[in-house]
């Protein structure tokens, strides 16, 4: 468009025989600024994203952003998510174990990121067993089922019944994480979920502007519970495999709507990797999920209202830069082209509008309150 107008420009005072038809056609290829409209988005979604990574949500890139803003349903995981276990609230049921048998246990759980193992090492970690002569020599977590490793000449696995003992009842309604070593099952490790803090006043600030479902592969024990801090509690459902919950994201995604999936790690990495937008949850930000867009700090989901609504406020911002950089060239291109601008005082304008730019873009971001 620029060339375009330069290109007129030249023909016009050409023709009216103008002396200063290369000064004039000059400032208008300067005073044109492309820059300013380019630099609107990187530095409003780079500041976003830099506010939101201060507040505990990190996003893999600023293409996440506009994606985010665009989100219609929100869909939780349950275990590790809106609720944590307690270490102390943790009951083991089975055979006594050996400290060396707790030390392997320990080694195994530690080594996988899902809640309940992590919630597990939390406990065992209380009686400090001895781990200093164990050493994993083989390792594999198999998603929504469980962990195995090999340890010296043991085999330790922990997970659901099924994996862990195919001969054993699957049916149970507390949540539980199982025991086999050496192909023996040696009991269960029985969780008491309790709701994260500020959960509930969250789901209802959520609830105003999207639709909120929550998917869980444990039993129904907590329904009760979730459906309470529901007004609409049609979009709950349990005992879901992975394949499931990312299934059930895929109907959603049919209608056209967007979704955000909020969830562990590895045990929801297929419905993250399905839904628009995938946040996984950490305890520990140095363990990251590749399937997700973006890790939320466990400690910061209750903030998970305000922190989307300043994703929103990018586009405030956004349309203020854009709207100034449009004003700015189109009365600069209207000075140009009548000849009132000179080369140099058009050169010395275009840099400040990027900078202008610049100082809109992050002075609107970096002092907006979450």
């Amino acid at each position: 468009a620029v060339l375009v107008i330069a290109a007129i420009t030249a023909i016009y005072y050409s023709i009216t025989g103008s002396e200063s038809v290369i000064e004039i056609v000059v400032a208008v290829l300067i005073v044109a600024c492309p820059c300013a409209l380019a630099l609107s988005k990187p530095f409003t979604y780079g500041n976003i994203m830099r506010v939101l990574g201060r507040n505990g949500l990190y996003l893999k890139n600023t293409s996440v952003i506009p994606t985010l803003n665009e989100i219609k349903h929100i869909v939780f995981d349950k275990t590790g998510t809106l609720t944590e276990n307690d270490p102390e609230a943790i009951n083991f049921e089975g055979e006594p174990l050996s400290e060396s048998e707790k030390g392997m246990i320990l080694l195994t759980a530690n080594s996988s990121t899902h809640p309940l193992s992590r919630a597990i090492v939390k406990s065992l970690l209380q009686n400090k067993p001895d781990t200093s002569t164990h050493e994993i020599n083989a390792f594999s977590e198999i998603s929504g089922q469980g962990v195995e490793t090999r340890i010296g000449e043991h085999t330790i696995k922990i997970g659901s019944s099924s994996f862990v003992n195919h001969n054993r009842e699957l049916v149970q309604e507390e949540t539980a994480t199982h025991i086999s070593i050496d192909g023996k099952y040696r009991g269960k490790y029985i969780f008491q979920s309790s709701i994260r803090a500020g959960i509930p006043e969250l789901l209802s600030q959520l609830e105003q502007h999207y639709k909120i479902h929550v998917l869980s592969g444990d039993k129904e024990k907590d329904k009760t519970m979730i459906a309470s801090m529901l007004t609409d509690s049609r979009y709950l459902r349990f005992a879901c495999t992975p394949k499931e919950k990312a299934e059930y994201i895929r109907e959603i995604q049919k209608t056209g709507e967007k979704v955000l999936m909020i969830g562990d790690g590895l045990n929801d990495s297929g419905a993250l990797e399905r839904a628009d937008v995938g946040i996984a949850v950490s305890e520990d930000m140095f363990r990251f999920t590749p399937s997700s867009d973006a890790i939320i700090k466990s400690d910061s989901l209750n903030k998970l209202d305000r922190l989307l609504k300043l994703s929103n406020y990018a586009k405030k911002v956004l349309r203020v830069c854009y709207g100034f950089s449009l004003i700015y060239n189109v009365l600069g291109l209207s000075f140009a082209v009548s000849g009132q601008l000179t080369p140099l005082v058009a050169a010395i304008l275009m840099p400040i509008s990027s900078i202008t730019i610049v100082v809109i873009a992050t002075f609107s971001t970096v002092f907006r309150r979450i």
